[in-house]
């Protein structure tokens, strides 16, 4: 598929890729209104790791404009670098997010870190997670949102996934146990787990049967997970 065309899927509304976007912003949406209603957020100068077009951190900023500061995206844009948008105060670096270690982010200069499809990818999790600590403030977050394992190794078969591209499947003690293993357990914590999107489409989201769902049903059926990873 080329860019333009998955670029346009997005935009569309309708089918699964463009679907797969909204339910991703709109868990994240609802994980970042949980963090500034429990007043750990008053600010939000905001990194997406591997932003691509940069459409889930513009949602953002524009959504919580009065409050969001900076906006920063990297990727290595291999179709075109976006263009900065100033009203936003969203800015694109092109970076290596793999190979290029440190990133170019002063030490506890921003509290919302996203990596949205990103971490199952990333070839050196614990020099990431490092940086993460190093990057965030004190009660900043690194939100991430993966596929479920069991999803990416059903991918797997299908050809859907490629193996060598998604070395790092995660879920909640994966995480913890990483975390332990950098060292890091007593500056970072996991505040938040949740597995989502059990919808099949944007309609019977609308619906609000997630919603009421029982919880160990959404656990069993979800697709998704995010979890929310605070420093201390």
């Amino acid at each position: 598929m080329k860019f333009d065309q998955y670029t346009e899927l997005r935009a569309s509304g309708d089918g699964i890729i463009s679907y797969g976007l909204f339910r991703r912003s709109s868990q994240l949406i609802s994980l970042v209104e949980r963090e500034i209603s429990d007043g750990n957020l008053t600010k939000l100068r905001i990194v997406d790791f591997g932003c691509y077009d940069g459409a889930m951190m513009t949602k953002l900023s524009q959504r919580y404009s009065d409050i969001c500061e900076t906006a920063i995206g990297f990727d290595i844009f291999p179709h075109g670098q976006p263009e900065d948008i100033e009203e936003h105060k969203i800015h694109f670096i092109k970076w290596d997010l793999h190979q290029q270690m440190p990133y170019p982010l002063d030490d506890g200069s921003q509290n919302l870190l996203i990596a949205s499809a990103f971490f199952k990818h990333h070839r050196s999790p614990e020099k990431f997670l490092r940086e993460c600590d190093r990057i965030l403030s004190k009660d900043g977050v690194l939100i991430m949102l993966d596929p479920r394992c069991w999803v990416v190794r059903i991918g797997f078969l299908f050809k859907y996934f490629i193996k060598k591209d998604n070395t790092n499947l995660w879920h909640k003690s994966s995480v913890e146990d990483l975390i332990a293993k950098c060292g890091l357990e007593n500056s970072l914590e996991v505040s938040h787990y949740e597995p989502y999107w059990v919808a099949p489409n944007k309609k019977l989201f609308d619906l609000g049967l997630e919603n009421l769902m029982p919880v160990f049903l959404k656990r069993f059926l979800s697709l998704h997970q995010s979890i929310v990873i605070k420093k201390r």
